[in-house]
């Protein structure tokens, strides 16, 4: 309810970029009501492998719970930095700004 009322005012001060990404709303109690351990039975997994699994294969579906407000991922999932040749990316037709997209699906490419 509250939320509805907000968004307007919100919306209205944000840039143009930012309001067609969309926005997510979020009302949730700051305190927790539950937390969750992920563990390796076998050890195989690593606390950085299981932060990972959480983030892409548990924490959404966590989301879609009625009655969850937030989730909060103390972990960390595999991250990765990626420099951008322009002038390559020209040569396929392509600009730094489609870097921006999600998701962007690009063939690999594979030299030896």
């Amino acid at each position: 309810a509250i939320s509805g009322l907000i968004r307007p005012m919100l919306e209205s001060r944000l840039p143009e970029e930012v309001r067609r990404q969309g926005i997510n709303v979020t009302e949730a109690n700051s305190g927790f009501l539950l937390i969750v351990a992920l563990t390796s039975k076998s050890g195989a997994n690593d606390s950085t492998e299981l932060g990972n699994i959480a983030s892409n294969k548990i924490i959404d579906e966590l989301r879609r719970v009625p009655g969850v407000g937030d989730i909060t991922l103390f972990g960390s999932p595999y991250a990765m930095r990626i420099w951008l040749d322009p002038d390559k990316l020209a040569s396929f037709n392509l600009s730094p700004s489609l870097a921006n997209r999600k998701p962007l699906i690009v063939p690999t490419i594979a030299t030896v």
